[in-house]
């Protein structure tokens, strides 16, 4: 198993920045991709600290920036070329703009329907006549009184003990 060095820090790091897929900078570092997967990955473990958390975040800087300048250089291909704005709209985005979209809608279908309307306040209403324990807890602790009156909700039905 290889030991991350500064010198080896660097190198993957100078690989990473060329573009190759990450099985191609392992390779040219000398360590297996299962290694360098390993070590960007334990660098990111919340806490991580030293050089395995220094590498793993100038790791995905370093792919984020090579993304970034990509992205700016297809921006200005697109300018010229309409198709690669499609392309990449169907790669990015496949469920929206790839040849099998199944997420084709638009904004204006999010607004409620009537019935949807209908379901939702007859689900409210059944909730409300005979509520779970969660939400009568819920309901109480957020100071919920129900009724003209104001009684408290009715208590809730006792679950049987698994």
């Amino acid at each position: 198993m290889a030991k991350l060095t500064r010198a080896l820090h660097e190198k993957l790091i100078e690989t990473a920045k060329t573009g190759v897929f990450l099985s191609t900078v392992a390779d040219a570092c000398g360590v297996s991709e299962e290694w360098l997967k390993e070590t960007v990955s334990m660098g990111l473990v919340s806490g991580a600290e030293g050089p395995a958390a220094d590498f793993a975040r100038e790791f995905l800087a370093t792919e984020a920036g090579l993304e970034i300048e990509v992205m700016k250089s297809l921006k200005l291909a697109m300018a010229v070329d309409p198709r690669l704005g499609l392309q990449y709209l169907a790669l990015r985005f496949p469920r929206k703009y790839g040849l099998k979209a199944t997420e084709t809608g638009t904004v204006s279908e999010l607004r409620p329907s009537r019935l949807d309307e209908a379901q939702q306040t007859e689900l409210m209403s059944r909730l409300l006549e005979n509520p779970p324990p969660a939400l009568v807890k819920i309901l109480e602790d957020s100071g919920f009184k129900r009724g003209a009156e104001q009684q408290s909700l009715p208590a809730a039905p006792k679950l049987p003990k698994p």
